[in-house]
């Protein structure tokens, strides 16, 4: 990897030195941690463990059918397993938590849309376990009841997914498309596009950084939509939020459970 692309050497303490600036602050190990578990289990939803297990329970059925547990442990041994295999998946795994633990990932860089990539390598790793362990007449069998469950619990998992849903309250929007302009501290790729497919072509929508939010002002403007992430339990309010509000515009607020919307409006 390193010797396809030596200019990762250089990414790492570039992105480190802006990553702060970035994100609006530093992200301690604890929380990182905390958040590293809850992303895991968050990935492993009823519908996961459901295939994962149902796979697991026909593999070994037909694996043990004709066999007893002593035999067949013994026989396993001597089977050609690919080492090179199980250590690519362990690699990408310690790869994504390393650089995610040791604060070199953003603070987000955690959860199911992250963890996603696994599911190909676990795949290829079911299909090998599979041709190690079960007898050819078996393979097909196997194969064809992961692919049924497999079609049947993709279509649960996108049925239940939160990017079906509109992330935006519809009384949000209204604000927001009526307003002069929209400013927002929301980057992610899974959110700000969400948010800007339904705003009006000629709007101008403001993306800043938590840095930029200290700066930026907006008070040449009647109506302002500020879309934001909410500052954590410790957290502090951003200094837009007290500029405009010293400007002497009125804020109406309104929050979910993962943004907050500032409506500013000039007293006439």
């Amino acid at each position: 990897f390193l010797t396809l692309f030596p200019a990762f050497l250089d990414f790492v303490p570039h992105y480190l030195a802006e990553r702060d600036i970035v994100a609006g602050g530093s992200v301690d190990l604890v929380s990182r941690m905390k958040a590293m578990v809850a992303g895991t289990l968050n990935f492993l939803s009823w519908w996961v463990l459901a295939q994962v297990g149902l796979v697991a329970a026909g593999v070994f059925a037909l694996a043990f059918t004709k066999n007893t547990w002593w035999p067949m442990l013994r026989s396993l041994q001597t089977r050609r397993w690919s080492a090179e295999a199980h250590l690519h998946v362990l690699w990408y795994v310690l790869f994504t938590a390393a650089f995610y633990l040791g604060g070199i990932s953003p603070s987000q860089a955690v959860g199911a849309a992250y963890f996603s990539y696994l599911w190909p390598l676990l795949c290829l790793l079911a299909v090998h376990w599979s041709l190690v362990v079960l007898a050819p007449r078996w393979r097909n069998v196997a194969f064809t009841i992961y692919t049924v469950q497999l079609a049947v619990s993709c279509w649960q998992a996108a049925r239940g997914s939160e990017y079906m849903v509109d992330l935006v309250p519809a009384s949000w929007q209204y604000r927001m498309e009526h307003s002069a302009l929209v400013v927002t501290n929301e980057g992610r790729r899974g959110y700000l596009p969400r948010m800007a497919l339904h705003l009006p072509a000629e709007l101008p929508l403001r993306v800043c950084s938590g840095k930029g939010l200290m700066t930026f002002d907006a008070i040449e403007v009647d109506t302002v939509a500020c879309w934001l992430i909410p500052p954590g339990p410790e957290g502090s309010p951003s200094p837009f939020i007290g500029r405009m509000i010293g400007a002497g515009y009125a804020d109406e607020v309104l929050r979910s459970e993962t943004h907050e919307l500032h409506y500013f409006t000039r007293p006439r």
